[in-house]
């Protein structure tokens, strides 16, 4: 496919991969078929799609770039230095992320990159990923010292996990791989630096359950109709592997 292989997705409408590296192309899922070669992408090491599958965001060398998916023209290109892996929103219409300049968590209209909201981020807790409830209603931020979690419409900070202030926790918190929500947005998954999967309450920000693995967790992801869960783990030789639940 290509020299380096840094990042992989799939379209939500399941018709179209993309990957990332040193080369950024998509290919017909159906036929194994290339269908295009992104110019000028740099070297890209994240990739994020609209849930229409209709607008890409990659960050990498050439910075935060927004594209048509389609078409494969650039609708829009972020500089500056990102700590925050961006995410569009599940309406497809806005993009959260860190501004590049004055390290403020930000929301943008996806298209015009005119700026409407920005979440209060105070707490220690220093925030690299984040990850929408399935209603939009939400977002979670996970990375140094532990959770927070927004009221998407409002901006404002709802709750914050902190490592220092959940003790038994602390290992798991030290560095939050990725957050994920439950389909019925009431609780939150979480992979964190003890390699499990620890489970959040949203509303209290209290654990309520763990999720124990022989291997260690790296990283999570959904599946687009919240069946399944999906864990990226490494055993004991090292080697990676993928373990799967059915969130109750």
């Amino acid at each position: 496919m290509t020299k380096s292989l840094d990042a992989v997705a799939i379209t939500p409408n399941g018709k179209t991969l993309l990957t990332g590296g040193h080369i950024l192309q998509t290919w017909d899922l159906a036929t194994g078929k290339r269908i295009r070669i992104f110019r000028s992408s740099g070297w890209t090491f994240y990739i994020n799609i609209s849930s229409d599958s209709e607008i890409l965001l990659t960050q990498g060398s050439a910075g935060k770039i927004i594209w048509n998916l389609q078409s494969g023209k650039k609708i829009r290109r972020y500089l500056g230095t990102y700590t925050v892996m961006w995410v569009i929103s599940p309406n497809s219409k806005t993009v959260v992320g860190e501004d590049g300049f004055d390290g403020k968590i930000k929301v943008w209209d996806l298209i015009t990159g005119k700026e409407l909201l920005v979440l209060d981020n105070q707490g220690a807790i220093a925030v690299r990923k984040l990850s929408f409830s399935q209603d939009g209603k939400l977002v979670a931020g996970s990375g140094d010292d532990g959770i927070k979690i927004w009221n998407f419409e409002t901006g404002e900070q709802i709750q914050r996990v902190d490592k220092f202030k959940n003790v038994q926790f602390h290992k798991h918190l030290n560095h939050v791989g990725n957050v994920i929500f439950n389909f019925d947005n009431q609780t939150l998954f979480s992979s964190g630096s003890d390699g499990l999967i620890q489970i959040w309450d949203v509303k209290t920000g209290k654990n309520v359950g763990t999720l124990k693995e022989k291997n260690h967790i790296i990283d999570l992801a959904m599946s687009n109709d919240s069946q399944i869960l999906v864990g990226f783990a490494r055993n004991a030789q090292n080697q990676q592997t993928i373990e799967v639940w059915k969130p109750d």
